[in-house]
């Protein structure tokens, strides 16, 4: 709990949207300096593929689609 409370300025919760989840301080810096390291070195900070839509299509009619259920 004290991490948690080191990376909110000292709270153990945030009640401001987008604050909750971002973190502040020295702790929640270093997490996102760990962060950025390891997609570096894994090569996750690359640009996606560009997805190949050619194989999907709108079925002819509504009676094409199946049912859940």
């Amino acid at each position: 709990m004290s991490l948690v409370a080191q990376s909110s300025g000292g709270k153990d919760y945030e009640p401001r949207f987008g604050t909750r989840i971002k973190g502040s301080g020295l702790f929640a810096e270093m997490i996102a300096q760990r962060f950025r390291v390891a997609t570096r070195r894994l090569g996750m900070n690359l640009d996606r593929m560009v997805l190949d839509c050619i194989k999907f299509h709108v079925p002819a009619q509504a009676v094409d689609q199946l049912t859940l259920f």
